[in-house]
């Protein structure tokens, strides 16, 4: 009878491989992440601006605060009518910008080893 090594197997090349570009794939991965957080505490910093600049303006100016458009006050205009495409562009440019972000994945686990 024969008597061999009990143990764990030893390491394929292939299998290092294969987990180094796992490991390539999941830093890539928290980079995109960590990119996309960045861009959403912008886009957020940019509404939050936008808010207080305007809740300023209303409270500060008597001449805004008392104008009139076609008998609606100009603060319910603005808010209602102005805000709305500037939300919009916003979160249009935001999910452009993450899409962006996303598709750099597919590129470094397509140049990766198999």
């Amino acid at each position: 009878m024969k008597r061999g090594l009990v143990g764990a197997p030893r390491r394929r090349r292939s299998q290092v491989r294969v987990r180094e570009a796992d490991e390539e794939l999941d830093r890539a991965v928290r980079a995109v992440v960590r990119a996309q957080l960045r861009l959403a505490l912008t886009t957020c910093g940019l509404v939050a601006a936008v808010l207080v600049l305007l809740t300023a303006t209303f409270a500060l100016v008597p001449a805004v605060r008392a104008a009139d458009v076609l008998g609606v006050p100009l603060p319910w205009v603005v808010l209602t009518i102005v805000v709305h495409p500037l939300w919009f562009a916003l979160a249009w440019t935001h999910v452009r910008r993450c899409e962006r972000l996303e598709r750099r994945l597919p590129t470094l686990r397509s140049n990766g080893p198999p």
